[in-house]
């Protein structure tokens, strides 16, 4: 009857106005953007802050962004500002004049009087973190590598460890030898040389 046709247009009109609120409530299209940021090693090792300038159809706003320690060439930090912008923040880790980096670890070469790489030594080094005391051993080689563990970059998906930091040494040979630096040197090579 009547009652029949009231419940399927009731029916038929909860249907449309669930479908129509479905249609008001769709998330927002994500607007979605990519900003390239160099830092200097120094800055990937400890993190650090940039502004950038963000555009809307409205408006455009300077904000600050937080860059992680660890961060390495090709690192993207997503950045959420609202539930519908997303940045991107594509990271460019500048190359440095001393130490090399490859993935977690750094390189850096340390010059070490020829004398302190034979009879071994203590010499100051710099650090990202600091300055250290490196015990050099006694006869050791050009290129020979001391590793102080710990002291290399963040890994940015742990943040609490950290790699290692490898000390190469390059023996320095003495210039300017005077006559009794001189005699030393052939009295050395005399106690190597071959015997009859």
């Amino acid at each position: 009857g009547s009652g029949g046709f009231r419940t399927a247009s009731t029916l038929d009109d909860l249907f449309n106005q669930s479908g129509s609120f479905g249609r008001n409530r769709a998330p927002k299209p994500v607007n979605k953007s990519e900003v390239g940021i160099t830092v200097s090693l120094e800055e990937a090792f400890i993190g650090t802050k940039r502004q950038i300038t963000v555009s809307s159809s409205l408006n455009q706003k300077k904000i600050e962004v937080e860059i992680p320690p660890g961060v390495d060439n090709g690192s993207v930090v997503n950045v959420s500002l609202e539930r519908d912008t997303k940045i991107a923040l594509k990271i460019t880790v500048s190359s440095h004049v001393r130490f090399q980096r490859k993935g977690d670890d750094l390189y850096v070469e340390i010059d070490v009087p020829l004398e302190d790489a034979i009879l071994g030594s203590e010499m100051e080094v710099q650090t990202l973190k600091g300055r250290i005391w490196l015990k050099i051993p006694k006869e050791s080689q050009n290129g020979q590598r001391i590793r102080l563990a710990g002291q290399g970059m963040s890994r940015l998906s742990q943040p609490d460890k950290r790699g290692d930091l490898y000390a190469i040494v390059r023996p320095v040979l003495p210039e300017n030898l005077n006559e009794s630096e001189i005699k030393l040197f052939k009295k050395y090579k005399n106690l190597r040389s071959p015997k009859e």
